[in-house]
């Protein structure tokens, strides 16, 4: 989709192009929303067997406080390393282009770029929905931090628009599409399920 901003924008003007994606985004949102349903339909079951199952179990879980979540010294080391990580990420979203059009190329090869970047995301979320649960979660978001950091230094240094870009793009965008996930994930993880809504809130 982003070659087809960048193509829009240059025949267009942004903001003729920021209506065009919003009737694109609308249309299709208005017509899912019939198809959103809050309760299983006759015949149906929630997943994980009686809804007795999970009522039990989080009633045998007293949830948190927020006071006593925010004593804890676990919950700020993960919030301050995930905020400044998706700060960074969301740097680099909006720089990714740019980024590509000061190296000299052109603005569709700079737009497929960010849509590679994007697809690397997805990539990033389905390979995450393999391993997560084989090893520690710790581990995996230092991986990812670690991920973002190379291809920081890479854009940074400044190397060129060869395939070392293409890698930075790459690793940027396996990096964003695993740590929403991953942050999640690991917020359940230390917190239980009864306290996941005030924790990750």
């Amino acid at each position: 989709t982003v070659p087809a901003v960048g193509f829009l924008i240059t025949r267009f003007g942004w903001r003729a192009t920021l209506l065009i994606l919003a009737g694109a985004i609308t249309l299709p949102l208005l017509g899912l929303t019939l198809a959103v349903r809050e309760r299983p339909g006759p015949g149906e079951a929630e997943p994980g067997g009686s809804a007795a199952a999970p009522q039990a179990a989080a009633a045998a879980t007293r949830p948190l406080k927020v006071g006593a979540i925010l004593r804890m010294p676990q919950f700020w080391t993960i919030g301050v390393g995930a905020s400044l990580a998706s700060a960074v990420a969301s740097a680099l979203a909006v720089s990714l282009v740019p980024i590509a059009l000061a190296r000299g190329l052109p603005l569709l090869q700079a737009t497929g770029l960010a849509s590679l970047s994007g697809l690397a995301g997805i990539a990033g979320k389905l390979l995450l929905s393999v391993i997560a649960d084989k090893m520690s979660r710790v581990y995996l978001m230092a991986g990812v931090f670690l991920l973002a950091c190379a291809a920081n230094a890479a854009l940074f240094a400044d190397i060129g628009s060869g395939p070392v870009l293409v890698a930075a793009y790459l690793a940027v965008g396996a990096a964003s599409g695993a740590l929403p996930p991953l942050l999640y994930a690991l917020l359940a993880d230390r917190f239980g399920a009864a306290s996941f809504g005030a924790a990750s809130g």
